[in-house]
């Protein structure tokens, strides 16, 4: 048999080691910036000055916010400042000299998107000082601070953008019980000296669609993107379409504030857009679409400045990194990468795209890492485990990139399957659309034929079939280990073990989530206990490894908690890690490493073959 026990020089250090995690970049004056997650920081957001080479913010502050929890693009500025949301006190700060200074001070309300018009800024703000959370568009005085509610008739607000005469804005909004991927509206407003709204007007079209991300260009023309047409794609304000095919010019606003156009001039529009859960870069000029020739797989982010297209990137044997792009040489040149690292290809699994067909008679999309290791040959007759990853959301999608929390996995004998099931972004709206009233169904029956299928295939052991996730991953693999046989193991990260309970009790971006997933709640509520798996302990006997954050909103601690203590009552293996600090994700150095070294010696004392930890690193009951 295969070792999950191989040693790797992919070690859960090494995951972290001088490594930070992109979230933007932006042009300020001249110069590019960008904002990054240091891991070796305790998860700090920090701003670098890509033009000179430099950092730009001290600790202890951090380039980010918590509006929906998940939080948005965090900085803005032109000749006369710099301003950023610190995630401690969600409040915006100037940066002068390299010195933070506290704009605004509204306790208990926060900001995201914040950009510069004249002598105000605009962000979108959410106010938690009473009990019903309120959202918005404010104007800020960048004097005073002083700051006044633009509007907040909408439930929800993103993607603000301004005209290049500072003369109007735009943005899209979206209303309960709807996601912004179901229904959005893109607005745009005009804008009086004292940056009043004084005209407003609905641009995108109106019915059961979602439309999102305006831009203007560099002559003031408003686009915006549209999914019409069952994919999302781009517009003129006037409703003409600018390019049209079978692919997506948008994804979900889990993140607020990502750009995924921009006018490199009035005549050229760099676009990403996505295509069976892969990235493409292309030019459209004069409605003619070039895909350009590159390697990457996954583009979150792209702005333009000075000729140049700058984006963070990844690939299938490259990690995320930040590219610029010449338009007159089509030079490619590296910019800044997460991590300086020199991994010797042989290391490298490279994915591969895979598809099926589930029971329900429909096509389903997986990208399998085969076990990648130099030093080890397995002998024919030999299967290897498998570690199945059902993404969260559930709408989202994972692509095949160079991950390396991956790598650690392949390079110790395992097989990994990324399964971006019905329900999952980068397909089109119709796949969307899959999972609205059968979550903890068809999420959990595609994971599970596709583990079938692998075996089938004879790529992987049918008995050691392992299942992890991360919130609406984690559900699904609770739901897996509890109401189905196939896997013998498996890891929740801030999983859900109660859907009723997450009805109840989460923020108010996701508060009606469950009305088009499961059902209206309370009303349903049969339906709810019938597919959470903290009211089926009768059925539980798969180990289970729970980790959480105590600080998590999203996903509060009860749902991992209860589930903890099921399984210990019905006598089954299972440990508990509780990190302090910790939200809805591990940002921090320490965490991410105890989570993965974990969750391998966790699989290894399941498989109860040899272990290559000298010290276990938990303690797992009832094995």
């Amino acid at each position: 048999m295969t070792s999950p026990a191989l040693e790797s020089i992919i070690t859960g250090e090494l995951l972290t080691k001088k490594a930070v995690k992109f979230s933007e970049v932006c042009v300020m004056d001249g110069k590019v910036y960008n904002v990054e997650s240091r891991p070796e920081e305790k998860g700090r957001g920090a701003i670098y000055n890509l033009t000179d080479k430099k950092d730009l913010l001290p600790a202890p502050f951090s380039a980010k916010n918590g509006v929906h929890e998940y939080g948005g693009d965090a900085l803005c500025g032109d000749k006369d400042g710099i301003y950023f949301t610190n995630k401690k006190d969600h409040q915006i700060y100037s940066l002068s000299k390299g010195q933070p200074k506290k704009l605004t001070n509204l306790e208990n309300v926060r900001f995201a998107e914040p950009l510069v018009c004249g002598k105000f800024l605009f962000a979108i703000f959410e106010d938690h000082r009473k009990e019903e959370v309120q959202n918005g568009i404010i104007k800020i005085d960048r004097e005073s601070g002083a700051c006044t509610i633009s509007e907040s008739e909408h439930d929800f607000y993103s993607g603000l953008t301004l005209s290049p005469d500072e003369k109007h804005l735009a943005f899209f909004t979206w209303d309960f019980p709807y996601m912004s991927w179901d229904r959005s509206d893109v607005w745009k407003v005009r804008l009086n000296e004292e940056g009043d709204f004084v005209e407003r007007a609905q641009i995108s079209p109106k019915g059961d669609i979602s439309s999102c991300d305006p831009r203007f260009s560099p002559s003031g023309k408003l686009f915006y993107v549209c999914d019409k047409t069952g994919f999302w794609n781009l517009y003129e304000e006037d409703g003409s379409v600018v390019c049209e095919m079978e692919a997506d010019f948008s994804k979900p606003h889990w993140h607020m504030g990502h750009k995924r156009y921009t006018f490199a001039t009035e005549e050229i529009l760099a676009a990403v857009y996505t295509k069976n859960a892969t990235d493409y870069l292309c030019l459209i000029i004069d409605e003619n679409e070039k895909t350009l020739d590159l390697p990457f797989t996954s583009i979150p982010h792209l702005v333009s400045h000075g000729g140049k297209l700058y984006f963070i990137a990844a690939s299938k044997e490259t990690m995320s990194s930040i590219y610029s792009y010449d338009l007159k040489t089509s030079t490619l040149s590296l910019e800044k990468t997460c991590q300086e690292l020199e991994l010797d290809p042989s290391w490298i699994s490279i994915p591969k795209e895979i598809s099926f067909t589930t029971r329900h008679n429909e096509k389903a999309y997986a990208f399998y890492y085969p076990p990648t290791n130099p030093h080890y040959t397995p002998k024919k007759s030999e299967k290897p485990p498998l570690l199945l990853i059902s993404h969260g959301g559930p709408t989202g999608h994972n692509p095949p990139i160079f991950n390396l929390a991956i790598q650690y996995w392949t390079s110790r004998g395992f097989a990994v399957c990324d399964v971006n099931y019905s329900g999952s972004s980068g397909f089109g709206r119709a796949y969307r659309k899959r999972l609205y009233g059968t979550w903890g169904v068809k999420d959990v029956d595609d994971c599970e034929d596709c583990a079938l299928y692998l075996v089938e295939k004879g790529l992987v052991d049918k008995d050691r079939l392992t299942v992890r996730g991360g919130s609406a991953g984690g559900y699904t693999t609770l739901a897996l280990l509890t109401f189905r046989d196939t896997f013998c193991a498996g890891a929740s990260y801030f999983g859900v073990s109660d859907i009723g309970l997450l009805a109840l009790h989460t923020h108010k971006f996701e508060a009606k989530y469950m009305d088009l997933l499961v059902g209206e709640y309370p009303k349903e509520k049969a339906l709810f206990e019938e597919r959470s798996p903290l009211f089926h302990t009768d059925k539980m006997k798969k180990p289970i490894l729970i980790l959480q954050g105590d600080e998590d909103k999203v996903v509060p601690v009860e749902q991992a908690e209860k589930m903890y203590h099921a399984l210990l009552e019905k006598k089954i293996p299972t440990a508990y890690l509780l990190f302090k600090g910790e939200g809805h994700g591990f940002t921090k150095k320490e965490n991410i490493i105890k989570a993965i070294e974990s969750e391998l010696y966790f699989y290894q004392k399941i498989f109860g073959g040899e272990c290559s930890f000298e010290a276990p690193p938990i303690t797992i009951e009832n094995l």
